[in-house]
């Protein structure tokens, strides 16, 4: 994927113009996730937040649970924050 489509990408995924879009990138090494996250710092967009139960009981109708590879993705992300 070239630099352009990674752009475009971040551009559908957060409601921003190219132009903060390609920065954030740049800055990011031109990781997508990294980038996203330089914008949330920024206040451009609103930080991404996640919940998920550690009950062991099954979910009620209607409610999503956090699969393993989730919680661990939003563990990663918070320890990149500190």
């Amino acid at each position: 994927m070239d630099h352009a489509d990674i752009a475009k990408k971040l551009c559908e995924k957060c409601d921003v113009d190219s132009t903060l879009a390609y920065d954030a990138l740049e800055r990011a090494g031109w990781d997508i996730l990294d980038a996203i996250i330089v914008l949330e710092r920024e206040g451009v967009i609103a930080p991404i937040t996640a919940s998920a139960s550690t009950s062991d009981t099954s979910p009620a109708y209607g409610e999503v649970r956090a699969t393993a590879c989730e919680k661990m993705t939003l563990r990663d992300r918070l320890k990149r924050r500190k």
